[in-house]
């Protein structure tokens, strides 16, 4: 009876170690099996990655080869009235044009008051066609220098903000007067930010070493001194519209002992200085020969228009001033008004005083003989108590003005509460001993 005890047990045993190694191989092979599986999905995603990185490849390599070329940069440096009589025009005025086996199509055209942005294709058989941006500054005269450096200030920062596949091509008409003026205000600004200084001398020393004559002239050396001054000075000025309302925040809310920021009165001062050490001062009196009859007719004529301005020192550039066009031996052509541009044409609108009462008629010459369309007028009100300020409008639709030249009626008259809209005609009255062509009348 023990021994058949002793077998079972020895039996029990046997069967608790078998099953013990059944579970410990299992434990093994599930192990295993999962180690394996993590093997292979990560050999999975490796191939898939693999996959995907050649395809990507194979796709930029086959779209570069179809695409063009990014944009390249072109600035001419032409008035626009010179154009056609020292550069041959390379670009299309409208559609597309073929130069050799080179065909250019131009896009689009955007016109402002003093350069002109082109935008265009070039095609060639067999190449992928290729982006031009052409800048063309139109306000530089012959033979002189502008007389404002803010036009080619406006131009660099449109140039600087395109970013080209090449290198930028610059041209005048030889290729150094202007052309060198303009690549040496690049380089001069982008030495200033650099370094904090401006080498002028080794500026035009560098640049007449790779081509002689650049800046041509004095005249170019001096406007380039002005153009970097007002560069240097307006760098960072220009705001995106997206970022507009953090620059009034920041400049609202630096203190006025901080020399390292600017706030408003800090910039304009700044601004008003620029201004004060580049603008043209103007040419009065100058005598149109030499001797004693040319001084007499200048004393003359200072007599005849001293009285016209309303402050000895708020006086017109005669570069910009419109000249009237005397009807009568009576008359004058000087006016306190001087043309200015808006943003796509140059010397657009008309800026003048508040006529004084012996510039009424002046004030109606200029409406009338430059095509005035609409006036936008200030303080008017204060002629009531400013004797310095002429009556030159209707009192109302039943009140025309009339002096000895012009009568001006309301035709309407709308009040929104701080403007008021005036419908106005205007009729020049005929002069005795003048064509009665003269006489006019005219809606405003």
């Amino acid at each position: 009876m023990q021994v058949i005890l002793a077998l079972v047990a020895v039996k029990v045993v046997v069967v608790e170690v078998v099953l013990v190694t059944v579970v410990v191989v299992v434990i093994v092979v599930v192990v295993v099996l999962k180690v394996l599986v993590v093997v292979l999905i990560k050999l999975v995603v490796v191939a898939v990655v693999v996959v995907i990185v050649a395809v990507s490849i194979v796709i930029v390599l086959v779209v570069v080869a179809a695409a063009p070329v990014v944009a390249v940069l072109f600035v001419l440096i032409l008035h626009v009235k010179t154009v056609m009589k020292k550069c041959s025009m390379y670009w299309p005025e409208d559609g597309e044009k073929e130069f050799g086996d080179i065909a250019v199509r131009l896009v689009t055209t955007h016109v402002f008051a003093e350069y002109t942005i082109r935008h265009m294709r070039l095609f060639k058989n067999g190449e992928p066609f290729r982006y031009l941006t052409q800048f063309h500054f139109t306000a530089w005269p012959d033979e002189s220098e502008p007389e404002s450096p803010w036009g080619l200030i406006d131009l660099h920062h449109r140039v600087m903000a395109v970013q080209g596949s090449g290198p930028t091509l610059v041209h005048c008409s030889a290729g150094v007067g202007r052309t060198g003026t303009f690549i040496g205000l690049c380089n001069l600004l982008q030495e200033a930010e650099a370094t904090g200084k401006m080498d002028f001398r080794a500026t035009l020393w560098k640049l007449r070493q790779d081509r002689m004559h650049s800046i041509q002239t004095a005249e170019q050396y001096v406007y380039l001194h002005h153009v970097a001054l007002v560069g240097h000075m307006v760098a960072g000025t220009t705001v995106k519209l997206k970022d507009l309302s953090y620059r009034l925040f920041s400049l609202e809310s630096v203190k006025e002992g901080n020399k390292s920021t600017h706030n408003y009165k800090q910039e304009f001062e700044a601004l008003v200085e620029v201004c004060d050490a580049t603008t043209s001062k103007a040419r009065v009196n100058e005598s149109l020969e030499e001797g004693q009859e040319s001084c007499v007719y200048k004393n003359i004529k200072d007599v005849a228009t001293m009285s016209k301005d309303r402050l000895g020192n708020i006086l017109p550039n005669p570069s910009y001033r419109p000249d009237l066009i005397a009807d009568n031996l009576h008359q004058n052509t000087y006016i306190n008004a001087v043309l200015v541009p808006n943003l796509i044409r140059d010397r657009q609108d008309i800026l003048t005083q508040l006529p004084l009462p012996n510039t009424v008629t002046d004030f109606w010459r200029l409406v009338s003989q430059k095509n005035v369309g609409m006036v936008v007028a200030f303080d008017t009100e204060a002629e009531n108590t400013d004797e310095t300020i002429g009556e030159f409008l209707p009192k109302s639709v039943t009140e025309p003005f009339e002096n000895d030249s012009f009568i001006v009626e309301s035709q309407s008259a709308v009040d929104s509460g701080s403007v008021t809209e005036i419908s106005l005609t205007v009729q020049q009255k005929k002069m005795p001993g003048v064509d009665s062509s003269v006489g006019k009348a005219f809606d405003k």
